[in-house]
């Protein structure tokens, strides 16, 4: 909402559809905000999430009240009830994607620049469906019996992978998807689905999935659904201990990408000291303990292609956004 407010763009009109890749908070979160501002763009969201058994779950589960499972499902709870009560009042501005869905559409004529522009899920397949739904199946809590957190994020199985398209441009948006190991699901399924009957011709700009991991590594996605030497963007990802992407991770991008772009840089930023307890400051100092922020630097990075008959994308970089390859040496440093 703070990027719309930069632009002086007014989010009610200029949101369109919006993509629920899949229900971790780190994707959901502050969902609510958006479709609040939007209330008649076009809300969007795996299939997977309609079924019984995962409504089950988030019922069940809002019932816990540990802070874990709240953040991960209030706001995905939320944005299903909104989507029954556009049922309920006969409203068609919601989605459900499963692999070769369209989302949403614009003809050229009403686009405003005179090139068709075109939202398809290319994700998920059938096989992460019954994945996602046989691995949060045993998980349901039973009635009169304790609520158990909710398990591991990993793995992804029912993110969608989004591809846009404005005339002959074509963005790949990867999600949270990874590699399955199988034909019939995850990163696989998408290329199997592909060489049946392609999406396209290959996508100039690659949001790469799964914050750069090397389970969402894919050497067909790069060479079958992007262009040679695309433009590539990551954003990170940190918890605890845990950091995305790590230091291979960037090289399998940057072999593919000379164009590589990051978010947000992993340099560490220190924590404040200002009104800490005397308490606390000697508890760490006794234990050799330090602490830091696991809050990393804002950046932004922004694609545009001022004229899309010559191909070529304008970027620029914001707060502590920088390439990827500066990325490893500022980790490093850090």
């Amino acid at each position: 909402m703070a990027y719309f407010d930069a632009l002086k763009i007014d989010p009610s009109t200029a949101i369109k559809v919006i993509v629920a890749t899949h229900w971790h908070d780190d994707h959901y979160k502050g969902l609510s905000k958006i479709i609040g501002a939007a209330p008649d763009a076009k809300i969007c969201i795996p299939i997977a999430l309609t079924c019984p058994e995962f409504l089950k779950f988030a019922k069940r589960m809002a019932k816990n009240k540990s802070a874990v499972a709240r953040v991960k499902l209030d706001e995905c709870s939320a944005t299903i009830d909104e989507i029954r009560d556009r049922n309920e009042r006969g409203l068609v501005n919601f989605a459900f994607a499963d692999v070769r869905k369209q989302l949403y559409s614009v003809p050229a004529d009403q686009s405003g620049h005179g090139l068709p522009c075109e939202v398809a899920a290319l994700s998920p397949s059938e096989g992460d469906i019954l994945n996602f739904l046989e691995r949060i199946m045993p998980l349901t809590p039973q009635g009169r019996r304790t609520k158990r957190s909710i398990s591991s994020a990993e793995p992804n199985e029912v993110s969608i992978v989004t591809l846009i398209k404005i005339g002959d441009c074509e963005i790949l948006l990867a999600g949270d998807l990874e590699n399955s190991g199988k034909d019939n699901s995850g990163l696989e399924g998408i290329v199997a689905n592909h060489r049946t009957m392609p999406f396209g011709k290959g996508a100039s700009l690659y949001k790469v999935g799964h914050h750069g991991s090397e389970t969402a590594y894919n050497l067909d996605i790069w060479n079958e659904l992007a262009t040679k030497d695309p433009h590539s963007v990551v954003t990170p990802w940190r918890k605890g201990g845990g950091r995305l992407p790590t230091k291979e991770g960037v090289k399998a991008i940057v072999q593919h990408s000379t164009e590589a772009f990051i978010t947000a840089s992993d340099a560490r930023t220190r924590a404040r000291k200002k009104n800490r307890p005397l308490g606390v400051t000697r508890q760490l100092r006794d234990s050799n303990m330090r602490l830091r922020s696991l809050t990393p630097p804002f950046g932004a990075v922004r694609f545009r292609m001022p004229d899309c008959a010559t191909g070529e994308w304008k970027i620029e970089l914001f707060g502590n956004a920088c390439h990827l390859k500066q990325f490893v040496k500022r980790k490093a440093a850090a």
